[in-house]
């Protein structure tokens, strides 16, 4: 039997980077040999997995049905997010306004979702560390009502242990060809949001148009930091939470590049 090494170095170049690429086991630049590839792959690879690479190169099996095998069994975060956004949308009543890669302080929603009430997804797929998870979801849960998190079945004993009870838990498992998914715990409503965490997500023309719509003037020569400690001081933080779920609606669709915004109707119709 072969080593890991061994296996991949027997695969011509061409063939390790397009797998690297299309399986986006390897998501940095700034590697340029095929030794540089193979010592990436082999960190994210079984024995049993490289064995079968090169089998299916061996057996002439195209790169690209070779990619479509791994991404089956390992999805890639991105994948395992959209298939989750399909599986709201069909479950979902009042579906509300999704979005993904929503930026709040040091990290990213993988997918917000906002109708009466705003609900955070964390998605971690099998190739994601979770030792991230214990500021995480804690940075979550000052900013948004309900925090879930969606992960791999095959590590839920490992997932529960570590996360509060009061976050919510999907799990997805991989069934011919699809990704299914389970909700394993419903999340403890959150009234733990602080106002300052909310309002620091605002841009300036955001706060101006608060302070306007409060004060029926413009404000003039504040900083964002006098606008978030004037609101802060004047208004209830439930009424600064209802401020922070209609500012975001609002938000352009093309306002900017760091999240996609989704108005997608559910099947029932609703926003």
């Amino acid at each position: 039997m072969l080593t890991k090494q061994e296996y991949l170095l027997s695969i011509p170049f061409e063939y390790i980077i397009a797998f690297s690429r299309g399986t986006r086991l390897i998501r940095r630049n700034g590697y340029y040999t095929k030794k540089d590839f193979v010592q990436h792959l082999l960190r994210n690879l079984r024995v049993s997995e490289c064995k079968k690479l090169y089998e299916f190169y061996g057996n002439g099996v195209s790169c690209r049905d070779a990619v479509k095998y791994f991404l089956e069994k390992y999805p890639t975060g991105e994948l395992v997010s959209k298939a989750f956004v399909n599986h709201l949308i069909k479950t979902t009543k009042d579906l509300g306004m999704l979005m993904y890669e929503f930026p709040i302080q040091k990290t990213r929603v993988d997918i917000l979702r906002i109708s009466n009430f705003s609900y955070a997804y964390e998605v971690k797929s099998q190739r994601d560390r979770v030792d991230r998870l214990h500021y995480q979801l804690p940075m979550l849960g000052r900013i948004f009502e309900s925090v879930y998190l969606v992960f791999s079945f095959s590590v839920k004993d490992k997932i529960k242990k570590m996360v509060d009870k009061k976050v919510g838990l999907y799990t997805y498992t991989t069934k011919e060809d699809q990704i299914v998914f389970t909700i394993e715990r419903e999340p403890v409503e959150i009234d733990e949001y602080e106002p300052h965490a909310q309002l620091e997500l605002f841009g300036m023309d955001e706060l101006r148009s608060i302070y306007f719509d409060l004060y029926k003037e413009k404000p003039k020569n504040k900083v964002k930091r006098e606008l978030i400690n004037l609101f802060l001081k004047n208004i209830d933080r439930h009424e600064i939470n209802l401020l922070f779920k209609k500012t975001i609606q609002k938000r352009d669709r093309n306002q900017t590049r760091s999240y996609m915004l989704m108005n997608r109707a559910s099947p029932d119709g609703f926003l």
